[in-house]
């Protein structure tokens, strides 16, 4: 009995050690796999799989700073009519804080001050859009938060237009993901967010100027959109989204300075690229149709993909969603150089188009002969016109066949004639003999 006991327990212990090694090997995963950033709130989700991939103190409470500015820029796209010109107020131009430098009684349209306040952070802006959407700052405050309440953002308040510290202003990283995919459907926002330049026109306080920012980036050549935050040392969010090879990412960093946001976004940016697993449908180098090249020695080339290409789904969704279809431009035209984008070939999945991959020229084409304008290439010239030539000799050669023919029978008619009336002439002479022996 004893022995059985003994034996029982030393079962038991032999479980309780396999599973704690388990355990063991399951954190040290978990711990490999999971990443520090500097902010103090963040959040990434993956909009192609509809997960969060990452989140750190996403329900805590921070202080929106600049990313208020988001929300203001959407509630004036919202409303205004982007031709609409505002007069600038002493009190919004006393604000400014930016290379803009809006001056009281200046005229700017609506898109120009959402352009500032979306691109370069202008509090004048801001508070100029706040000022002339519902007639007071204070009902503009008051649809801001209306805005979030209504996408379901209960631990976010806003108490002013500009992102200024104020007690009772707040916000969390789960509440702002949403927000940034909600404003990021505004087209306006979305086009204006991924600006860093813009050309602000003529107004009756200044000349047309081009000004420009330095915001984070995701690294690459993929733009960003959303608020990317501004140099400031105040300054201290960020909500972006980031596309790279198909995968659509909104991230948000709160609390944290500039240089940090820019770390941590890279770090994100390639964490969510290592868990997120997707199918290669395009390979890189493939070949993938040809495009037609106008006035071209050649009248169509080939071309290749310039890039893998990707696909991602979420759990529950199917391989069988995915499909791929080539778009070739065609208004190519000669000279094309090799590596030139010519199309480009779309990812759907279902009937949405999740990533475009560059499509470029197989071979460089110089421009073609006059008949190039026509759509024939050189070579089609060159072998049009031997064959014209073969045809031209061939004819040339029957016509002087037929002649020589119509000559061989011309002269064997008259050899028959001539025959034939020699033959009469024995003939008569020959009666005439006859006679005369009568």
């Amino acid at each position: 009995m004893s022995q059985r006991l003994r034996t029982l327990s030393n079962l038991i212990v032999l479980c309780f050690l396999v599973t704690g090694m388990s355990f063991v090997n399951a954190d040290s995963d978990a711990a490999k796999n999971e990443i520090t950033v500097s902010s103090g709130g963040a959040m990434v989700y993956c909009e192609n799989t509809g997960a969060t991939v990452y989140a750190k103190n996403a329900n805590v409470r921070y202080a929106p700073g600049g990313l208020t500015k988001m929300v203001t820029a959407l509630v004036a796209a919202q409303t205004l009519s982007m031709d609409k010109e505002i007069k600038i107020s002493k009190n919004a131009a006393s604000r400014g804080g930016t290379l803009l430098e809006l001056r009281e009684n200046e005229v700017v349209t609506a898109k120009d001050l959402i352009c500032a306040t979306l691109i370069f952070g202008s509090d004048a802006a801001a508070y100029a859009l706040a000022e002339n959407t519902f007639g007071s700052v204070d009902e503009f405050i008051g649809k801001m938060n209306k805005t979030v309440r209504n996408i379901d953002c209960r631990r976010t308040k806003f108490k002013n237009v500009t992102g200024d510290n104020a007690r009772g202003q707040y916000t969390t990283a789960k509440d702002y993901m949403q927000i940034l995919r909600v404003a990021l459907s505004n087209r306006t926002i979305r086009e204006i967010s991924q600006k860093n330049t813009h050309r602000f026109a003529m107004t009756n306080k200044h000349k047309a100027r081009t000004l420009s920012r330095k915001g984070i980036t995701a690294g690459g050549d993929e733009k960003l959109s959303g608020y990317a935050g501004t140099e400031a040392a105040q300054d201290r969010q960020s909500a972006v989204q980031s596309g790279d090879n198909g995968m659509q990412l909104f991230i948000v960093l709160l609390e944290a300075s500039q240089q940090q946001r820019q770390d941590d976004l890279l770090k994100l940016a390639k964490y969510a690229g290592s868990r997120v697993d997707g199918y290669r449908v395009v390979k890189k180098g493939k070949r993938l149709g040809k495009v037609r090249v106008k006035h071209g020695e050649k009248t169509e080339i080939g071309a290749y993909s310039a890039s893998d290409g990707y696909a991602y789904l979420p759990k529950e969704g199917s391989k069988k969603l995915i499909k791929t279809g080539s778009i070739m431009y065609g208004n190519v035209k000669a000279p094309v150089k090799k590596g030139q984008v010519v199309g480009h070939c779309n990812i759907y999945v279902g009937d949405e188009v999740t990533h475009k991959v560059p499509l470029l020229a197989e071979e460089s084409v110089g421009e073609g002969w006059f008949p190039s304008y026509f759509g024939i290439s050189n070579f089609a010239t060159i072998v049009i016109l031997i064959a014209t030539i073969i045809l031209a000799s061939f004819l040339m050669a029957v016509v002087i066949l037929r002649a020589k023919a119509k000559r061989q029978r011309e002269r064997r008619r008259k050899r028959r004639i001539r025959r034939i009336l020699e033959q009469q002439l024995r003939e008569e002479e020959g009666r005439r003999r006859r006679n005369r022996g009568y």
